[in-house]
């Protein structure tokens, strides 16, 4: 868990090193990458909201979300029209703040109107037409002319704009009241990270009013705000609706859980109606649980898209103003192409994670050593390049299990013995324990790599848990291990782990035949 915060702050440190070197090289940089940034982040909010709206009961961040569809449009048309962009010829300063002030009060409405669909339903489709003909008719007064003037050349800020942003601020304030009330209906991480973003978003909106110049303090202070606002808002809800959906759109799942189990302490005494009443909630807990399944499938899917638009968007920045960029400006580009790759990376594991969770076993007898040489004939390229000794101790005992997931468990088993072993000559060797489980036989993978230490044996089986840096060892996500013992517990069997630090690790597996 450490490791993992401080990868996390690490990678939020770097980040920030990234936008604060693009704001010193230009401006026009910086603020194409935040917005950019907020951009993905609130297409992230509107995929996981819209495909979640009918399987949860508080609906309070569906209606945030589908409002973000929009924001996130308004924040592109923002982008387009700044000063330098060259994008809508015969506008001035004036447009990219008008359009700045209407995404604002869309983010506000957003939050205060939020609060109403914690307890009741929401009609997604009436708010979408709604939120799409009111935000359609505010561009085109802003493209037309009649809406109010925010920003003066030779003037500066109009009192329309400080106006606005003091009111915005005050309904990003004032939308924390419902939320705290209703506390009690999200994680507490949840509302702790919504308080932090939208505290960090008035403060932004705060300083905006104080705008000198471009490099102005105020200007800097804001848009490094808003950036907090949008970490907070992502990790709210696109982290935690990715990587612990439960948290998030389940919460009510999670008090049935411990209903249940409250609810077993009185089973002996109510015996007959207690019965119909706990076979009532499994079924509700199964489908609960199929909901879950299907939820992450899809978010898995719809969240790859913004992905491609960051990483589309960041490939036409270096085709356009590459050459104008210095080498700095290049590299940071290229670090958000290689961030968002491996976002997808990440997604492509839960997808694969995902898809093993709904995927039934076809049980039937497997010949071991026919689907291990298959195994090894598709690993040969990346055997011979690491120059691996592979050691059969054959023959390997017939298994009845499902033939597909059994490649599955040899290829991640044996990528991970060669991926980490330091060894100038190393090896990997499969075979059977002499002394089965119940007489069924009980595999191993063996290597001489670099063992792993007791406290940390663990964890190796927790999806994208990584126990060295992400570029050690050739990389990775972390999820192979666990997506193995996902298919090992769908058989019913176990998985374990003996080793020593720089001695090797073997790893047990065992898979019960059907009659035991």
């Amino acid at each position: 868990m450490r490791a993992e915060i401080a990868g996390r702050y690490t990678f939020f440190s770097i980040a920030l090193l990234g936008f604060y070197l693009s704001e010193k090289h230009s401006f026009l940089l910086f603020h194409i990458l935040i917005e950019l940034t907020g951009v993905g982040v609130a297409m992230g909010i509107f995929f996981i909201a819209w495909n979640s709206i009918n399987r949860i009961d508080n609906h309070y961040t569906a209606f945030i979300g589908i409002f973000h569809l929009f924001i996130a449009f308004i924040s592109i048309l923002h982008v387009l029209a700044y000063s330098g962009m060259n994008v809508f010829p015969g506008f001035g300063a004036d447009l990219p703040t008008q359009l700045w002030i209407a995404g604002g009060y869309f983010q506000c409405l957003a939050f205060l109107g939020a609060p109403l669909f914690v307890n009741r339903k929401l009609n997604a489709g009436l708010l979408f037409w709604i939120i799409f003909l009111v935000s359609s008719l505010t561009i085109t007064l802003i493209f037309l002319g009649f809406f109010p003037s925010c920003f003066i050349e030779g003037q500066g800020l109009t009192s329309f704009k400080k106006i606005s942003e003091i009111l915005i601020s005050i309904g990003f304030i004032v939308a924390l009241l419902p939320l705290w009330r209703n506390r009690h209906r999200f994680d507490g991480s949840v509302v702790k990270n919504i308080f932090i973003a939208l505290i960090a978003n008035s403060l932004a909106r705060l300083a905006f009013i104080f705008y000198v110049s471009v490099y102005g303090l105020s200007n800097m202070a804001g848009h490094y705000l808003y950036l907090v606002y949008v970490y907070f808002i992502y990790k709210t809800i696109v982290e935690t609706g990715i990587s612990k959906p439960q948290e998030l759109l389940f919460k009510k799942l999670t008090s049935q859980k411990e209903a249940l189990e409250n609810f077993g302490l009185e089973l002996e005494r109510k015996v007959r109606i207690r019965t119909k009443e706990l076979e009532q909630l499994n079924e509700e807990l199964i489908r609960s649980n199929k909901d879950l399944e299907d939820l992450a499938y899809i978010v898995s899917h719809d969240l790859r898209e913004p992905l491609r638009g960051i990483n589309n968007f960041s490939l036409l920045l270096l085709e356009d103003y590459g050459n104008i960029l210095d080498e700095d400006g290049r590299f940071m580009l290229q670090t958000l192409t290689t961030l968002s790759k491996r976002q997808e990376e990440q997604i492509i594991s839960i997808l694969n994670y995902s898809r093993v969770h709904r995927k039934k076993p076809v049980i039937s007898p497997v010949d071991t050593n026919e689907v291990l040489k298959q195994v090894l004939d598709t690993l040969a390229i990346f055997i011979a390049e690491k120059q691996v000794d592979i050691r059969i101790v054959s023959p390997l005992p017939e298994i009845t299990c499902d033939r597909e997931h059994l490649a599955i468990i040899f290829s991640n088993l044996i990528t991970n013995a060669i991926k980490y072993n330091d060894k100038a000559q190393r090896w990997v060797e499969v075979g059977e324990l002499k002394d089965g489980i119940e007489n069924s036989p009980v595999l191993y993978v063996r290597d001489n790599g670099i063992g792993i230490a007791k406290k940390h044996q663990d964890k190796i089986f927790k999806i994208f848990k990584r126990l060295h840096g992400r570029d050690e060892f050739g990389g990775g996500t972390g999820a192979g291990l666990a997506i193995t013992l996902k298919i090992i517990e769908k058989h019913h069997g176990r998985m374990w782990v003996e080793s020593q630090v720089g001695e090797g690790t073997t790893i047990f597996f065992h898979i019960p035949s059907p009659h035991n």
